[in-house]
C-alpha cells in the first residue's frame, strides 16, 4: 500500500523516470533520454528544429555558452520559448522540473528530483556514461537553467 501511495504522489514526469527503461548511455545520451521521458510523460511533440535546440546542436556552442546566449539553455530554452513551460531558478526547483546545466568543461541535462541546498547538491534523473539512466547527485553548477512544464501538457 505504501509503495502504491508513493507512486500516486510522484510528479508525472518523475513517475516515468522511475519506470522507463532506456538504452545504455552510448546509445542514448542525456538529451536523448530526456526527450524519451518527455514524450512518455507529456503531450509535447518535437520537430527537427526543436530537437536541434534541445540538443544544443550549434557549431559555436562553447562560444555561445561564454556569451550567455539563451540557446545554451537547450531543452529549457525550447520549452519556454514554445510556451510549454515556465523558467524557474534553482531556489524554486521542484521534482519533475527540467534542468540544463553547465560547468567549466561540460554540460548536462536531466529531470529534477530535488536539491540539497545546505550541501549544494542537485538530484537528477539523467543519463551518464558511468551510470546509464539513473538518479544521481551533482554539485551546484556554474550555469543553471530549469523550467516547469505547464500542467495542461502533462499526461
Amino acid at each position: 500500500m505504501r509503495v502504491l501511495l508513493l507512486a500516486l504522489l510522484l510528479h508525472p514526469i518523475q513517475k516515468v523516470c522511475t519506470e522507463v527503461k532506456l538504452p545504455p548511455y552510448h546509445l542514448s545520451n542525456c538529451v536523448q533520454s530526456m526527450v524519451v521521458v518527455l514524450q512518455q510523460s507529456t503531450t509535447i511533440k518535437f520537430s527537427q528544429k526543436d530537437l536541434k535546440e534541445v540538443h544544443i546542436n550549434y557549431p559555436d556552442a562553447w562560444q555561445m555558452r561564454q556569451q550567455n546566449d539563451p540557446r545554451i539553455k537547450g531543452v529549457v530554452y525550447n520549452l519556454v520559448k514554445r510556451g510549454i513551460a515556465k523558467e524557474v531558478n534553482i531556489n524554486e526547483l521542484q521534482a519533475g522540473d527540467i534542468v540544463q546545466f553547465w560547468n567549466e568543461s561540460w554540460g548536462h541535462c536531466g529531470i529534477a528530483k530535488g536539491a540539497n541546498y545546505p550541501k549544494r547538491l542537485l538530484w537528477l534523473y539523467s543519463s551518464m556514461p558511468s551510470t546509464n539512466f539513473s538518479l544521481r547527485s551533482f554539485p551546484f553548477p556554474d550555469k543553471f537553467y530549469a523550467c516547469r512544464i505547464k500542467k495542461q501538457f502533462l499526461k
